[in-house]
């Protein structure tokens, strides 16, 4: 998903091991931050969306199966480099100083500082 986001020109930073799950981070066409995640243990396939945001969003049985299995993406085995910052797409990074050395970070950096591997709640 790295890969396939970067390729569309976003900025992604991770994955990050949070322990339970991998994530990965990165602005959505609005400037809203935005997180994928992938859990490192078994999950139920029906959880993953809640059907009362289905409901209220009243997303169709149709779209609901469209979002469950979206298009295939070959990827590029995390060769997919960051875009390079625009300075006007990119408004926010350059307001949030923090935010942009995380995006200079060479991937294997971001994953080695910022990883939380251990779970959140014990089980």
């Amino acid at each position: 998903m790295r890969d396939r986001i970067r390729s569309k020109g976003f900025h992604v930073f991770g994955p990050l091991d949070h322990g339970i799950m991998r994530s990965i981070y990165f602005s959505g066409p609005d400037n809203l931050s935005l997180e994928i995640s992938t859990w490192v243990r078994e999950v139920v396939p029906d959880a993953w969306i809640d059907p009362e945001v289905v409901k209220s969003l009243n997303i169709s049985d149709e779209e609901l199966a469209r979002l469950k299995n979206p298009a295939s993406y070959k990827g590029e085995g995390g060769a997919v480099a960051q875009p390079p910052v625009d300075p006007i797409k990119n408004r926010n990074l350059f307001e949030n100083k923090k935010l942009k050395a995380v995006i200079e970070m060479s991937d294997k950096d971001v994953f080695e500082k910022l990883s939380t591997p251990n779970d959140p709640v014990a089980l």
